[in-house]
């Protein structure tokens, strides 16, 4: 019976052939149950064809799906049971196959023992950081803080800690912060973005002291601060060039690095200087933009005098009482007045300014816009300048304010004649100063810069006096420092023989600082060095009065004095307590002529860091250059004939630390004119009020005068 029923099945093509072809396909490797398991994990006999996933991408589902199929294979019938009703319904015998393999899978010990090390994993406790998510609800948090607080005002945000600590229990992570947390990210928060807007404080001063606008003000920036752009020269010999770029800025704006990594040979024929004249060269011509928007912001972004004029504005200033004096900073200050007549425009408008706002004007000059300044004093007066009489400056000018002044000069300018290299690009890194070395290459930077005759200008002064000397400490070195390094220099040089080996080292100190550029210069920078500046000290009235009729002293506070203008105020305010540079570290190969900085000295306990050593400054500028004529040389009847009133006020510097420029207590060279208690006095003084603006002098000036004097 059971043979001709056998026979019966095979002779049925119509059942025999789909069912065999899905017996086929579905077929399971049979599972070994004396398969060895170990602790860890689980060898397996089971081969390859047994992975179950493949074929039943969805027999791995959650709990109460697996209990819902398993308990809907209870309803199918048993492939046993009644085979001529298999032989009728060939895929319900397929599926109970089907079922049948899965069933045992889900019971088999490998998949137990994968399904309990799973929920093991999940039910395990992790910490706090473990969670990838954290980090992710953490950077939504401080976004959503960043965009909730920089488009608010003030007043919305007084109680940071309530505010922070809603945005968190509204998305739900409440739990995963301490009140700790949620306090400092408040305070952090909270003091960043309070304190980020362009019109404090002025216009909180203007509401507590009701300050008005009184004075004129006529602002001088320093070097670099002021847009440059292309003009036409008919002689030109690349009229392409000059098209391309006609009144774009090669210096400011994004046209800038445009132009760099676009036109190099383009850029660098117009910003060089010719180097015999210090002029422009011939075919091609920069000129200093005009107006407001020359400086205050330099690129997108990147404020200069942004923040002063701003704060200006609050207590009614307007383009009509800020007249910003522009010029081109590449230039000497003999040379400005050669070519475009910067001085004689100088004096033309505060003239007219005076004349028609019936006020006394004030002058607001920064870093090298001191310098420049400074020699417009002589000029008013000389017969080979303004011709403008004695009494010009009393009659015009109400006061000077000095900001981050570089009086004496700075050793960064010796770098940068000497090697084209400076702070900024010896702390670049080899990667970054090779990137540099390919677009603007330190052969062409110390060109550029000796033909830039506004640089010479900030060479220190005084020598060995102001700067130290061989054999004694310099006025501005620590008594320890002295005891355990020696004196003071401003450059290091140490010779490299021909060997390679290492040769003499020479220090270069205030006096020698001229004679070793002579050494390293060619005949035009060592002629115009001697026919425009004058380093020296005068020690006699007889010799400041004989230097009012030289030109090369007029930049020089040490061998000119202040005019003769009694009712003038100067005020010179500065940054203190960051790192500074002060003396450089060399290496002079002899087959070259230029010297390279010896990056690799670093000295914590005398804080040398890439070959530069440092002491207190802004930055930039160092504690001597910035204050002594403030607090030394002008308290000097020689240097101030009329004993004009002098007010010094310093800024330590306080960066915040989520600031990329420094926040509202820095004390950075640039930055600090974002400084709120600088742009307080600036506003105090040019509104009138004066007696608002005391002396503030927290550093160890004092010392230093001392020891100068």
């Amino acid at each position: 019976m059971a043979k001709k029923k056998k026979s019966n099945n095979s002779s049925n093509p119509q059942i025999k052939s789909p069912l065999s072809e899905k017996k086929n396909l579905l077929t399971v490797t049979k599972y070994n149950d004396k398969d060895n398991y170990s602790t860890d994990g689980y060898s397996s006999n089971v081969s390859e064809n047994s992975d179950i996933t493949d074929s039943y991408p969805n027999s791995l589902n959650s709990d109460s799906e697996t209990e819902s199929q398993l308990n809907s294979s209870n309803n199918i019938e048993s492939p046993n049971s009644d085979k001529k009703s298999d032989l009728n319904s060939p895929l319900n015998k397929v599926k109970s196959q089907a079922v049948n393999a899965k069933n045992k899978l889900l019971n088999s010990r490998p998949y137990q023992y994968y399904n309990k090390h799973r929920r093991h994993h999940q039910e395990e406790p992790k910490s706090l950081l473990a969670f990838r998510r954290v980090y992710f609800i953490l950077g939504i948090v401080i976004g959503a803080c960043t965009i909730y607080f920089a488009t608010k005002k003030m007043d919305e945000y007084k109680d940071m800690s309530s505010v922070f600590k809603n945005i968190i229990n509204d998305i739900g992570v409440s739990e995963y912060f301490s009140s700790d947390f949620v306090g400092n990210m408040a305070k952090i928060v909270g003091e960043n973005f309070s304190e980020d807007d362009n019109f404090l404080p002025g216009r909180d001063l203007a509401k507590t002291y009701n300050l008005t606008a009184k004075y004129p003000i006529f602002i001088i920036p320093g070097i670099t601060s002021c847009g440059l752009e292309t003009w036409m020269d008919p002689n030109t010999e690349s009229p392409k060039c000059s098209e391309t770029y006609f009144r774009k800025r090669m210096w400011g704006t994004l046209n800038m690095p445009k132009a760099i990594l676009l036109d190099r040979k383009c850029w660098l024929e117009h910003m060089m200087l010719d180097p015999k004249t210090g002029l422009d060269p011939p075919g091609f011509k920069l000129r200093a933009s005009p107006g407001l928007t020359a400086a205050d912001y330099l690129f997108p972004g990147y404020w200069v005098w942004g923040k002063v004029i701003t704060n200006l504005g609050t207590i009614g200033y307007d383009s009509n009482n800020i007249i910003f004096s522009s010029y081109d900073w590449r230039l000497s200050p003999k040379n400005l007045e050669v070519r475009d007549g910067f001085y004689t425009e100088l004096k033309m408008s505060i003239e007219k300014t005076v004349k028609l706002k019936k006020e006394k004007v004030v002058i607001v000059t920064h870093s090298m816009g001191f310098n420049m300044f400074f020699y417009f004093l002589s000029w008013i007066e000389s017969p080979d300048g303004g011709n403008a009489g004695k009494d010009w400056v009393n009659k015009h000018i109400k006061t000077f304010i000095n900001v981050a002044g570089t009086a004496l000069g700075v050793p960064k300018a010796c770098s940068a004649l000497v090697s084209g290299e400076t702070k900024d690009t010896a702390q670049l890194g080899s990667f970054l100063s090779y990137v540099l070395e390919k677009l603007l290459s330190m052969k062409e930077r110390i060109t550029i810069f000796r033909n830039y005759g506004s640089i010479s200008s900030m060479l220190p002064k005084g020598g060995n006096v102001i700067w130290g000397k061989r054999d004694s400490k310099a006025p501005d070195q620590k008594d320890d420092s002295f005891k355990k390094n020696g004196p003071y220099a401003i450059l290091t040089v140490q010779e490299k023989n021909k060997d390679s080996t290492n040769g003499n080292i020479t220090s270069i100190y205030g006096s020698d600082v001229i004679p070793f550029l002579n050494e390293l210069s060619d005949s035009n920078y060592q002629n115009f060095l001697k026919n425009t500046y004058s380093h020296d000290i005068a020690y006699t009235e007889k010799e400041i009065k004989a230097n009012k009729n030289d030109k090369t002293k007029w930049n020089n506070p040490l061998e000119v004095s202040l005019p003769y203008a009694p009712d003038m105020n100067i005020y010179c305010l500065y940054g203190i307590n960051k790192p500074t540079e002060r003396k450089y570290y060399y290496i002079h190969d002899p087959y070259s002529s230029n010297a390279a900085s010896h990056t690799s000295i670093n000295k914590d306990d005398e804080k040398i860091q890439n070959g530069i050593q440092f002491d207190n400054g802004d930055g930039t500028v160092p504690l001597v250059s910035e204050g002594y004529m403030c607090e030394g040389g002008w308290r000097m009847k020689r240097y101030n004939p009329a004993n004009i009133k002098i007010t010094t006020r310093e800024y330590p510097h306080n960066p915040y630390l989520m600031w990329v420029r420094g926040g509202p207590e820095t004390a950075d060279h640039v930055d600090i004119l974002g400084n709120h208690d600088l742009l307080k006095d600036i506003l105090f003084i040019v509104s009138g009020n004066e007696h608002l603006v005391s002396k503030k002098v927290d550093s160890e000036l004092p010392n230093i005068v001392k020891e100068i004097n």
